[in-house]
């Protein structure tokens, strides 16, 4: 690029400078009229050059504003972004780690592509001396940044209105207070409790749940072509649906006090789970055979790894209305429905 050969020429040229000012005495100081304002000690072939490349950058700044680029065709060159043939930035996240192979030279290459190819794992990603390579680290921090926005993150308000969802909030007040307290999401508020009890049916065959849990990025994601199947299936069981609900801030226990308010036979609940570095949009479904207070986890059936890259969620969907069904039939879930 312009800068880095502007750069290297400039070493050279001073290198250059001063090996033959090493071996040749001192010229004589050069008339005042040539010596740049502020002085200085920089060769004047330096300068030249400097003001060659300059205009070759200004030039090349003003093509560039010829060929898509917003600003002026006289403008002091160009401050925007403009993707070139040698100069933009990739996105980082568009990498598919398990297509590339960061190790130098491999004894087996087709084995460890064979391997990479196997799981989402970060492995072979090489290393430049004690530290990772370039690469590979940005594409951890990004992952990163993205587990950590899934957690933060809230379900936006747009969605729970378009799926015609009922809002509800545990007796979490805050994203702070329901990380540091995680039985304040396994229990409604009060005015929640009498919403639902108010607005919702009671006494559904099948109630859905929603539930932001640890990834709110999950439930975007993923659950409105999950419910599309989920219903559809129930329907095609004959299952009646009771109303949808959404907890903010919920816990997968939320689904005990919806359950004691409401008596349904069965409840379906999604809620997103803690996000990894493979992905910040994994989903899971939790259904249980007549939950309420004192219901015990080994009593809850669960799908998990529900994402683009597990198990995709219409697929999801269409399992948990076959497995709904069974739960309902056998009258038992969890542990009590498998040794059935």
């Amino acid at each position: 690029m312009v800068r880095d050969e502007l750069v290297q020429k400039v070493v050279e040229a001073v290198l250059a400078e001063l090996t033959r000012s090493r071996g040749t005495p001192d010229p004589a100081p050069a008339p005042a009229e040539s010596a740049p304002a502020g002085g200085g000690c920089i060769p004047a072939s330096v300068r030249a050059l400097v003001a060659e490349q300059a205009a070759q950058g200004a030039a090349a700044g003003t093509a560039m504003a010829g060929k898509g680029c917003k600003i002026p065709a006289d403008a002091q060159g160009c401050n925007c972004h403009c993707e070139t043939e040698d100069d933009f930035l990739d996105d980082i996240c568009a990498y598919d780690l398990r297509e590339r192979t960061f190790i130098d030279n491999p004894c087996d290459p087709e084995a460890l592509k064979r391997l990479k190819a196997s799981t989402p794992a970060r492995i072979g990603i090489g290393r430049a001396g004690p530290r990772y390579r370039t690469i590979p680290y940005l594409r951890f921090r990004a992952d990163h940044a993205a587990a950590e926005d899934a957690v933060m993150g809230e379900v936006s308000p747009e969605l729970i209105e378009r799926m015609g969802w009922l809002p509800l909030q545990s007796t979490a007040t805050s994203k702070e207070d329901f990380l540091a307290f995680p039985d304040k999401g396994r229990r409604l508020d009060p005015e929640s409790a009498e919403l639902l009890r108010a607005k919702a049916i009671h006494r559904p065959q099948v109630q859905i749940v929603v539930a932001d849990g640890l990834s709110s990025a999950a439930i975007e994601a993923n659950a409105p072509d999950f419910l599309a199947a989920l219903v559809q299936g129930l329907k095609n069981v004959g299952l009646s649906v009771g109303t949808p609900v959404f907890v903010k801030y919920g816990r997968v226990a939320i689904m005990n006090d919806i359950g004691q308010i409401l008596e349904p036979d069965v409840v379906v609940e999604l809620i997103g789970e803690r996000p990894g570095l493979v992905t910040a949009k994994s989903m899971s479904c939790y259904m249980c055979w007549r939950p309420r207070h004192g219901t015990v986890e080994s009593d809850r059936s669960v799908i998990s790894n529900i994402h683009d890259g597990g198990t995709p969620a219409t697929e999801a969907g269409a399992s948990a209305a076959a497995f709904a069904k069974r739960i309902y039939d056998s009258q038992a879930s969890g542990t009590k429905l498998s040794v059935q």
